[in-house]
């Protein structure tokens, strides 16, 4: 009888220590999913704004993009989200299209477009909106081509701030006395049926949030003019631009006496007052021919 006491405490004692070592297995793996989404979201962050940053640092001025383009393009526009938080829509500028060859890269127009996707993330206890920012970008002589982006932008806040430490504004012209703060919030949905409850309700490991303050190395250096690509330069039209105006075509050249006269054209011939009838050829003339019985 002992024995078999001594078999049944074996078998609860092996299956305490069986579940004890899936637990801690599952743990490990659900820490393993949350390092992987969080690491994930800092790369996807980090290199968001290191880009965003090299553009910003490279600037131009107005007078380098009108040599380049003979226009210039300067935007920062704001908007509303789905949960009544501004945030930026759009933010255009010049800059170099390729800084690693210094002041002689050509130019080239960039655009950050902010949209949102409708979509929510849960993030902790709350939930939040999502956006996707693209990057698009415009050559002399070439088209609009989308270059990269973001997904699962969370915030996007781009201000200038002058110098003085007046108060932030969207005027992107005065580069020479102003920096630019930028704030990037990014999240990844991480797998929730992977994680444990409590991580669930209180984990904020699928979020990142970065911040930098920019400023525009050209402002202080001499200005130079950049590199005139080949090409015809027209207005570029970004995502969230809106849509050109219709072409009207001009309207048909008219004769004003310097020019041939028109083709004459005979009026209609009447008859008294009303106009004549068509005209209907007469018969076909026939030989006269003799009487019977007699020879002519």
């Amino acid at each position: 009888m002992s024995a078999i006491f001594d078999h049944l405490i074996a078998i609860l004692v092996g299956a305490v220590l069986v579940g004890t070592l899936l637990f801690v297995q599952m743990r490990r793996q659900e820490s393993a999913i949350e390092t992987t989404v969080r690491n994930r979201v800092e790369w996807h962050a980090d290199e968001f704004l290191s880009v965003l940053q090299r553009d910003v640092e490279n600037m131009r001025t107005v007078r380098q993009t009108q040599t380049a383009f003979g226009f210039d393009r300067y935007t920062l526009e704001r908007e509303d989200g789905p949960d009544g938080m501004g945030y930026t829509s759009q933010f255009s500028f010049p800059t170099l299209a390729d800084p690693s060859l210094g002041a002689a890269s050509p130019v080239a127009i960039v655009s950050y477009h902010a949209t949102p996707t409708g979509q929510k993330v849960r993030v902790g206890q709350t939930e939040r909106w999502t956006y996707t920012v693209t990057r698009s970008e415009y050559r002399r002589g070439g088209t609009v081509r989308r270059t990269g982006g973001a997904v699962g932008v969370l915030e996007l806040n781009v201000m200038s701030v002058p110098k003085t430490g007046a108060e932030q504004s969207d005027d992107v012209r005065s580069r020479s006395d102003v920096a630019f703060q930028v704030r990037v919030s990014v999240v990844a949905a991480a797998p929730v049926g992977r994680r444990a409850s409590d991580q669930r309700t209180t984990t904020l490991q699928n979020a990142v949030r970065r911040a930098a303050t920019v400023r525009v190395l050209s402002a202080t250096a001499t200005e130079g003019l950049p590199p005139v690509e080949p090409g015809p330069a027209v207005v570029p039209t970004f995502p969230g631009d809106p849509p050109p105006p219709p072409v009207v075509p001009p309207p048909p050249p008219t004769s004003t006496g310097g020019g041939s006269p028109p083709p004459y054209v005979p009026p209609p011939r009447t008859n008294g007052g009303g106009s004549s009838p068509p005209y209907t050829p007469p018969p076909p003339m026939t030989p006269p021919q003799a009487p019977p019985g007699r020879n002519i």
